[in-house]
């Protein structure tokens, strides 16, 4: 029995990485349900990738670097639905992994809090690709005073929700 769950436990991570996405979906309330590729997050223009630095969790590397697109950016592109003046007041946005992991976010909180200008979907670390257990995509609060509760390894879903 033993020997199966060790087998399981060595295996289990590599068919999360096999399965892995290379896409990142934003929907819920939202005009038009948008799915965007590494590629095409690299291909956004200048003003609208983000670039993040804080100190190295081992001191002796230096900082740490991550390049990616705000959350916020990615949700406008698609276009919030709005049914009144006061319903951005009430959206929330939850992002999703790979593994089913959820954290969530406010609208308010993204665009109009220094939260939301280092809320990330991050494509790069250090100037090269995110390592193969973050998956090609994965989602970091830069603001958070805690990082690890709102990074997101492997994210693959945006979804914009009413929560009333």
């Amino acid at each position: 029995m033993i020997k199966r769950w060790m087998a399981l436990a060595l295996w289990a991570p590599w068919v999360v990485f096999a399965q892995a996405s290379e896409t990142i979906t934003v929907a819920g309330q939202v005009q038009q349900e948008r799915t965007y590729s590494v590629s095409e997050l690299l291909a956004f223009p200048p003003s609208k990738i983000t670039t993040i630095t804080f100190p190295s969790k081992n001191s002796s590397s230096g900082a740490t670097s991550l390049r990616g697109v705000r959350i916020a950016v990615l949700i406008e592109e698609a276009g919030l639905v709005q049914a009144d003046r006061n319903t951005w007041k009430n959206l929330l946005v939850s992002a999703q992994a790979q593994d089913g992991y959820r954290v969530v976010f406010s609208w308010s909180e993204l665009t109009n809090t220094p939260v939301g200008d280092q809320a990330l979907v991050v494509f790069e670390r250090n100037g090269q690709p995110l390592p193969e257990r973050e998956g090609r995509l994965a989602l970091y609060s830069g603001a958070d005073k805690h990082q690890g509760p709102r990074t997101v390894r492997q994210v693959k879903r945006l979804v914009v929700k009413s929560f009333e």
